[in-house]
C-alpha cells in the first residue's frame, strides 16, 4: 500500500518510482537484455542507412548517438502505440520480457493498491499505469 507522502508526491508531479518492487535477476535484468537487443538491431538498421556513426557500441552510447542522429528510437521502444497516430506500420515493442514485466504479480498487486481494484492488462491499463524509462529502465507509475 502506498503511503501519504507517496500519494501526495504522485498527485502533485503525475508519476511515482516505487523501489524494489520487481526483482532485478528475474524480470529486470530479461527487460534490460531485451531492450538492448532492440537497440541492437535498430542501429544495425540506421547504420546501414548511414544515419548513426559506427564504432558506438552498449545501450547508452547507442540510445545518446541516435538520439543525436534524429533516429526514431523511442516510439520502436514503446510499449504502446501512440493515441490518435497509428498507423499500420507503427512500432511498439512488447516482448517476452516486458510481458512478464507486466504481468508480474508484485506489479499487478503495487497497480491494484493504487487503483483500489484489480487491473485489466489491457494496452490502455498498461499503457496508462506503467512506464520503462529507457535509460536506466526503472520503473514508474505514471498518470494524468
Amino acid at each position: 500500500m502506498l503511503t501519504r507522502t507517496q500519494i501526495d508526491f504522485y498527485r502533485n508531479n503525475g508519476y511515482l518510482v516505487v523501489e524494489s518492487v520487481l526483482d532485478q535477476a528475474a524480470v529486470l535484468d530479461p527487460v534490460r537484455r531485451e531492450y538492448a537487443a532492440l537497440m541492437d538491431d535498430l542501429y544495425a538498421g540506421w547504420l546501414k542507412q548511414e544515419r548513426v556513426p559506427p564504432g558506438v557500441s552498449g545501450f547508452d552510447d547507442r540510445l545518446l548517438a541516435s538520439y543525436r542522429a534524429g533516429c526514431d528510437w523511442f516510439q520502436p521502444m514503446d510499449i504502446s502505440l501512440p493515441g490518435d497516430r497509428i498507423q499500420p506500420d507503427t512500432p511498439m515493442h512488447f516482448g517476452p520480457a516486458v510481458f512478464d514485466m507486466i504481468t508480474n504479480a508484485r506489479s499487478l498487486g503495487r497497480r491494484a493498491g493504487r487503483a483500489g481494484r484489480t487491473p485489466a492488462c489491457g494496452h490502455s491499463q498498461v499503457a496508462g499505469s506503467f512506464a520503462i524509462l529507457c535509460l536506466g529502465f526503472d520503473i514508474s507509475f505514471q498518470g494524468k
